[in-house]
């Protein structure tokens, strides 16, 4: 798969699996510090989609503008999309306070590092 494919691949798995989950998402047209926005009964999800060909990633980077987005907004997730290559690519969902217990700073970006326990407590879904 091309190498611009993969994010609106991942995009479009994202989108599919709010639906699955009763939540109604759309692709952000403007850098905003996050690539969805998401809304379902009672809760709005701002999601920043990182994609991988990895069956489970070990840490993913963020932009300066996404950081400082996650940091002062309650409603960010972080969703990593792996196996993007795959049919069934699998999506791994991180809250906001899930994040910040991870990040440290390395320039120019951010990294957050999950274990593989940060894996194995959330379910790998299909989309």
């Amino acid at each position: 798969m091309d190498i611009k494919e993969k994010p609106k691949k991942a995009y479009q798995k994202v989108i599919e699996y709010e639906k699955d989950n009763r939540r109604i998402a759309y692709r952000e047209i403007k850098n905003i510090g996050y690539d969805i926005s998401s809304k379902g009964k009672n809760q709005i999800r701002h999601i920043e989609v990182k994609a991988t060909s990895r069956e489970t990633p070990h840490f993913r980077f963020l932009t300066e503008k996404e950081f400082i987005t996650m940091t002062h907004d309650k409603h960010y997730y972080l969703y990593i999309v792996c196996n993007i290559d795959a049919k069934k690519p699998g999506v791994y969902e991180f809250n906001q306070n899930e994040i910040l217990k991870r990040f440290k700073r390395v320039e120019p970006n951010y990294v957050i590092s999950f274990s593989k326990d940060d894996f194995k407590k959330h379910k790998k879904r299909k989309v």
